[in-house]
């Protein structure tokens, strides 16, 4: 069972007085530019004002709410694109940290979840400072082009968001897909592999499937050609994973 938690957001941070309401897919230049708090950024050269508001964290909350009796089943929480350096608690205890905008992440957290009301905050760290910090950890300067913002091959961000080739130097953050909690019953499929070898007479598939289960069952796996059954396989599966 999914719950979405795209809706029902705040955002505080930086020059924001008082708590913004805001809904996934959310960014804090989105936020601030449909309220008219900051100038058009594709304008003249206001890119250059802005830039400096990524020099803050910016912090977003939601409260969301979980039964009792599905505390007993594994619960994950889901963020399919976070931008970009983020901390993430759950009901003021860290869950984990991101790094990355180009992928997806998942996190385990049962351990912090109460029956009923719970609070979820990712806090946005600054990708300015961050680049920054990163670059002082080398003793080599990665290449970087002139019209880019300083640092920029240090972090795991969409380089269009830093001024590479035609974008503006305006390195957003934000929550911008889809975050989502899924309730667990028997498992879950994860990821799914499929690996060829050909020869001129024939091909050999081999199909890895990544899987968590919580509860023992039966499996079938079929092969289809055409909507015609050729192969079928079943087999006894055993929980391996655990709540926690």
């Amino acid at each position: 069972m999914k719950i979405s938690l795209n809706d029902g957001w705040t955002l505080a941070g930086g020059i924001i007085k008082e708590e913004l309401s805001a809904t996934v897919p959310t960014s804090v230049y989105y936020e601030l530019l449909r309220r008219g708090m900051i100038a058009d950024p594709y304008f003249s050269d206001n890119e250059r004002e802005l830039l400096a508001l990524m020099e803050d964290d910016y912090v977003y909350r939601k409260k969301f709410s979980i039964a009792g009796e599905d505390l007993a089943k594994p619960i994950d929480i889901v963020f399919l694109g976070i931008d970009t350096i983020s901390e993430i608690y759950v009901n003021d205890e860290i869950v984990a940290a991101t790094y990355n905008m180009h992928r997806r992440y998942r996190f385990r957290i049962n351990r912090y979840l109460k029956a009923g009301e719970n609070e979820l905050r990712v806090v946005l760290k600054s990708p300015l400072k961050f680049m920054e910090a990163e670059a002082k950890k080398t003793s080599y300067r990665l290449m970087q082009m002139g019209a880019t913002v300083k640092n920029y091959p240090y972090i795991r961000k969409a380089h269009a968001m830093l001024g590479w080739d035609w974008g503006p130097q305006l390195p957003d953050a934000g929550i911008w897909r889809d975050v989502y909690l899924e309730v667990i019953d028997a498992g879950r499929i994860g990821d799914v592999a499929v690996y060829q070898e050909t020869s001129p007479d024939r091909a050999r598939i081999t199909v890895k499937v990544e899987n968590e289960l919580f509860s023992s069952c039966g499996l079938t796996a079929r092969l289809t050609f055409q909507g015609n059954v050729v192969s079928e396989v079943k087999a006894s599966a055993i929980a391996m994973n655990t709540v926690a």
